[in-house]
């Protein structure tokens, strides 16, 4: 599916941090203001998900219960 037929209108209602560039071993550097905003602090786990209009999602480990 490409997403980049969303429309401006869509995109600017978003907060863009930055772009991000994946390193050879595949990690990525979050933004500072996004880690900021979001309180996301060194060592904190982050879930990597596939939302319904296959976008990449990050949502904090703690929201969801260990079982």
């Amino acid at each position: 599916m490409d997403n980049f037929d969303r429309s401006e209108n869509e995109i600017a209602e978003e907060q863009v941090y930055g772009i991000v560039k994946v390193d050879e071993q595949g990690r990525i550097t979050l933004p500072k203001g996004a880690r900021k905003d979001y309180e996301i602090q060194p060592g904190e786990r982050l879930v990597v998900l596939r939302n319904e209009v296959d976008e990449l999602v990050l949502v904090k480990a703690e929201l969801f219960s260990e079982e």
